[in-house]
């Protein structure tokens, strides 16, 4: 496994850091402090472990739910995310282009937008 560690510790800047995280390491399922099913990394080195959002000098534990685990579980969910993980522009397009229709399907045609 070759993880650069600064790919996959910034949760507040866009890079490949969760398919990093997702495709290379193995999880496990395993309860919340508040009880509820998540899973944890198994072996994660401390040099992959995401700063935490308010105090980057802490390392904290990431998390993943069960649809984060359909992304590399699933055959099908499996060959996009690699294809994400392997092509990080590719995941940039197509993820500006569903978030782009995402926010302004309800505006009606592009001639009404602001700024279009």
């Amino acid at each position: 496994m070759v993880l650069k560690a600064h790919e996959c510790t910034n949760p507040t800047q866009w890079d490949n850091g969760y398919f990093e995280l997702l495709l290379n390491y193995d999880w496990e399922l395993t309860k919340s402090p508040a009880g509820a099913w998540q899973w944890k990394a198994v072996d994660l080195k401390e040099e992959h472990k995401p700063a935490d959002v308010e105090d980057p000098s802490i390392k904290v534990e990431p998390m993943m739910t069960d649809a984060d685990m359909a992304m590399k579980m699933d055959p099908q969910y499996r060959k996009i995310s690699e294809r994400f993980y392997k092509d990080p522009a590719y995941f940039s397009d197509v993820f500006a282009r569903a978030w782009f229709k995402l926010t302004h399907r309800d505006l009606g045609p592009k001639a009404r937008y602001l700024g279009y």
